[in-house]
Parts: structure tokens; C-alpha cells; sequence
């Protein structure tokens, strides 16, 4: 019997975790190099150690019943290191497909799931081919490490490939064809050792400066495409004989289609609405399937959720957020106990509830009006 969880990563993802488990009844230790790190606030021990450093990952082992984890980029050496001693979910397979873009398009299209078109870059043959049947503009990325917009390069033409390559170091990269957009959106799934699954979503997202500003339920796209979202989050889940939360991102293109386009190995800042609009939040879904208990039955408890995100640039007068977002009702503000604000940098975030989307929108943008002078995002 699961007492004890480990959860190799320490940031807030992390520290909802650690929260969602404790309310199980769970202990939980926390295996990170941060010192002060969210998840630790949250947790029952924090081993705060390199996730190189093999003896403290064994002292780890002895402590727990089962291991899962906050992030994709943790070294593989570290689940090598944990796996002779306890299980380890998500399973080491998902998180090698995750951690590479290109890995990751090719698994999408294994399954039959539509994406972008797209060139794998590698040399200099690569370049010189990706230029003669490439479609540009297009988008170059570094197949690993690159996320919220990092590692990525608008190509315009195909003479300016070599040198957005050259840019980015000349990295392993992936070229992808910069397609017309009309919305994102995201699909969460749960799924559990024995197989049961659970399905969050779609969530309709709207991103500022390559990062996630708001998430919205439920989604806006049609019956069709919604159905076919779902359906491609679970067959992704379950052809890796995934166990955890896993987030599949989408585009929607302008003639009505839905493309995968990456997915991460956790619990995702578009799900964060869960806590308050689900009966079982995407966290406690996670705890849920690494421990081996019944994810049960899920269901939205408000007929409409907006979730925005606060940067580091969002809150210059901290109290008089907290005091602003303390008067709102059905408002649920989280924040994430990181000590230094930065540009970019997630500090926290709000949900607005509510019965009528078109009320909770409303209701969203005089909130953002009034705290940064801004609108909601809406058609950003």
C-alpha cells in the first residue's frame, strides 16, 4: 500500500501536487537542487540534492512507495538511478517521446494524428533539403529544452534558414510549418495502472509572448473537433501505457482542422482550473493513478471556468491583488510562494467560476481592467 510519494521537481506544478496528495492522506518528499523551492512548502521532507547526486536519489528510493515527477527534463539517469528500487510513473518511454519535439511528431503520426507539416534538421544536407520542399514561413525549433517560446525561430524565407539554425547553436531541430491559426487548445488525461482513464477538457487557450495567459471551459470549438481531441488524448495515453496525467496540446487551423502539437508528461498550467471547476482536479487525478487508487468518476462543478495566469510583471502591489481578487466572488486566487517576480516568470493565477461563459468573461476582463489595465485576452 502507497503511504508515501516522491516527486522528483520542485516547482509549483509540484506544490499543487504535494497539496492534492496531502489531502489523501499521503506524506510526500520532495526531490529537488532548489532551496526554497515551491513544492517544499507543501511537502513532508525535501531533499534538496542534484538530480545527478545517485546516493541522494537512493536515499529517495528508501523513503517512498512510488516516484512521479513535476517536469520533463530530468535527466534519464535519475529514473535509472530510482528504477531497480521503486516504480517511477510516468513511465521512462513517455518521457523520452516528451522531452524531443521530433520524437514527438513522429509518435503523433505513428498514431494516425494529424500535425504540421514538418522537416527534422539535423546537418547540413538537412538544411539544404528542408529549403527545396519546405513551406515557408515556417517555424524552426531545438528538438529538446524549449518551452514557453524558448528555443524557437520564425524562418520567413529559405535563405535565412542557415542562420536562424546557426542562431540556435546548430542544435538537433525540427522545421515546422508556421500554419493559420484560429485557437489552441488542450486535453488532460489521467490514466491509471490498470488502465482507467479520465479526460479533462478541451480547454480553449489563449497565449501572450509565447506563454499561457488564460485557459477557458468549456471549449468553444465544435462537437466534432472537441470529440476528436478527446479521442486523440486517449489513444496517445494509452498506446504508451501511460500511468499519470498526461497534457496534449492543439492547434486549430483556419479550414477547420485539429493538429497535435506537443504534449507534456504532467499536470499542465491550462488544467489548473480543475481545482475549483472539477470534482477531481488534474493533481489529485495524478495522485490518484500513481497510487493505485480508483480515479473514479469525474464532473465540472461550475458550468463555466476562466483561468488567468499572474507573471512576475503582474504584481508590482502584491496586497492589493490579494485584497482585489479576496472580493470577487466564486474568484479562487493561488499563489505560488516564489520569492523573486520576474518578467515572464509564473507567480500564481486566478479562476473565475461561474454558470454562463459569456458572464464569466465579463466578469474576467473587468478583473484584469482594473488590476493591470488590460482586457482579458480575448482575441489576442
Amino acid at each position: 500500500m502507497v503511504e508515501s510519494i516522491g516527486l522528483l521537481g520542485g516547482g509549483q506544478l509540484g506544490k499543487m501536487f504535494a497539496q492534492a496528495a496531502t489531502r489523501l492522506g499521503f506524506e510526500v518528499v520532495v526531490f529537488s537542487p532548489e532551496p526554497n523551492c515551491p513544492a517544499a512548502q507543501a511537502s513532508t521532507e525535501h531533499i534538496c540534492a542534484e538530480y545527478t547526486d545517485t546516493e541522494a536519489l537512493r536515499e529517495f528510493a528508501t523513503k517512498v512507495q512510488v516516484v512521479t515527477y513535476e517536469f520533463e527534463n530530468i535527466p534519464v539517469t535519475a529514473f535509472e538511478s530510482l528504477e531497480p528500487f521503486v516504480p517511477v510513473y510516468p513511465p521512462k518511454e513517455a518521457q523520452r517521446v516528451c522531452q524531443n519535439r521530433l520524437r514527438e511528431k513522429e509518435y503523433f503520426s505513428s498514431l494516425g494524428i494529424p500535425v504540421a507539416r514538418y522537416w527534422p534538421i539535423e546537418t547540413e544536407n538537412d538544411l539544404k533539403n528542408a529549403c527545396l520542399v519546405g513551406v515557408f514561413p515556417s517555424i524552426l525549433k531545438t528538438c529538446e529544452s524549449g518551452y514557453d517560446g524558448k528555443g524557437q525561430r520564425e524562418v520567413r524565407e529559405p535563405n535565412s534558414l542557415e542562420s536562424e539554425w546557426k542562431t540556435l547553436g546548430c542544435k538537433p531541430c525540427v522545421l515546422e510549418e508556421k500554419v493559420k491559426l484560429t485557437s489552441e487548445c488542450s486535453v488532460i488525461v489521467a490514466r491509471g495502472r490498470d488502465g482507467e482513464i479520465q479526460l479533462f477538457g478541451p480547454f480553449d487557450n489563449v497565449h501572450r509572448n509565447h506563454i499561457l495567459y488564460q485557459s477557458t471551459f468549456p471549449s468553444a470549438l465544435e462537437r466534432t473537433l472537441v470529440s476528436e481531441a478527446l479521442q486523440a488524448a486517449e489513444k496517445i495515453a494509452s498506446k504508451l501505457a501511460y500511468v499519470g496525467v498526461l497534457c496534449v496540446e492543439f492547434f486549430v487551423t483556419g479550414d477547420g482542422k485539429l493538429l497535435a502539437n506537443e504534449m507534456a508528461p504532467r499536470p499542465h498550467n491550462s488544467g489548473h482550473l480543475t481545482i475549483e471547476a472539477f470534482g477531481i482536479s488534474q493533481f489529485e487525478a495524478q495522485v490518484r493513478s500513481v497510487s493505485q487508487l480508483p480515479l473514479g468518476r469525474n464532473y465540472p462543478r461550475a458550468g463555466a471556468a476562466i483561468m488567468t495566469n499572474i507573471l512576475g510583471e503582474d504584481i508590482p502591489d502584491r496586497e492589493g491583488l490579494v485584497s482585489k481578487l479576496m472580493l470577487e466572488p466564486n474568484t479562487f486566487l493561488h499563489l505560488y510562494g516564489k520569492k523573486e517576480p520576474r518578467t515572464g516568470r509564473k507567480m500564481g493565477h486566478f479562476t473565475v467560476l461561474g454558470e454562463d461563459l459569456n458572464e464569466v468573461k465579463e466578469r474576467v476582463r473587468k478583473i484584469t481592467k482594473e488590476l493591470w489595465n488590460a482586457s482579458s485576452g480575448e482575441g489576442d
